[in-house]
C-alpha cells in the first residue's frame, strides 16, 4: 500500500461486532498480529525490504 501510495478506505471483512470481537480477543493475548518495528532512521530500508516482500505482516515505524 505504501509503495504504490493506496489508502484503504474500508473492509468488508466483518461488521462492526466481528471487529469488536477481534480486538477483544487480541486484549486477551490469545491473538497476537505479526508485525516487526523499526526506527524512522530505518525506514528507507524498511521501504526495501517492503518492496522485496521481505516483511511479515505489518511493518511499524516508531520513536
Amino acid at each position: 500500500m505504501i509503495l504504490k501510495q493506496v489508502h484503504l478506505v474500508g473492509s468488508c471483512g466483518g461488521t462492526a461486532e466481528d471487529i469488536k470481537d477481534v480486538y477483544d480477543y487480541f486484549a486477551t493475548g490469545k491473538l497476537k498480529p505479526q508485525l516487526s518495528t523499526i526506527t524512522f532512521d530505518e525506514v528507507a530500508e524498511g521501504l526495501e525490504r517492503l518492496h522485496r516482500g521481505g516483511v511479515k505482516g505489518r511493518l511499524v515505524a516508531v520513536r
